[in-house]
């Protein structure tokens, strides 16, 4: 139920405001990164950052601007793609050559999640306000996960 409550109130976020709706889901759902919707085995983070990028995607066609590669602080940097891409032919590869049957809804969540949900985190940051959001966002929930954990190893 926690989970079902958490996925409303992030589309709520998202349908308010897009940026800090994509910025919440990357830095809050690290730490719940386990948690699974309902009662199956998918995780909280695929259909949140899926919904995420569509409204971002949506809202940049409606206002006729969805040239992604531009942006107020520069194109997303070539270094971070040519890694990106490597590391995603490495998993295909991996899927393709495992032992056990491949898992490829795995293996493609995680490449969108690992290298296609960072390129839109990058053009939701265009702002010193957005950047300072997601910096006291990132320390506030830091400081819960350490909190938590010196109650966990505590008791």
């Amino acid at each position: 139920m926690p989970s079902v409550l958490l996925f409303i109130y992030f589309c709520f976020v998202l349908l308010k405001d897009v940026k800090k709706g994509i910025i919440q889901i990357v830095v809050i759902l690290q730490i719940f990164i386990y948690l699974t919707l309902w009662n199956t085995s998918l995780r909280l983070i695929y259909p949140t950052s899926v919904l995420a990028i569509c409204i971002f995607v949506y809202r940049k066609c409606r206002k006729r601007r969805l040239v992604i590669y531009r942006s107020k602080k520069g194109k997303y940097p070539i270094s971070l793609i040519l890694i990106s891409v490597l590391t995603s032919i490495s998993y295909l590869i991996s899927n393709y050559l495992a032992l056990y049957p491949p898992d490829n809804m795995l293996t493609f969540a995680n490449i969108y999640f690992f290298f296609i949900l960072p390129v839109f985190l990058w053009y939701s940051l265009d702002s010193r306000k957005y950047m300072i959001y997601c910096l006291q966002l990132l320390s506030g929930c830091m400081l819960f996960a350490c909190v938590y954990s010196i109650i966990e190893v505590s008791f």
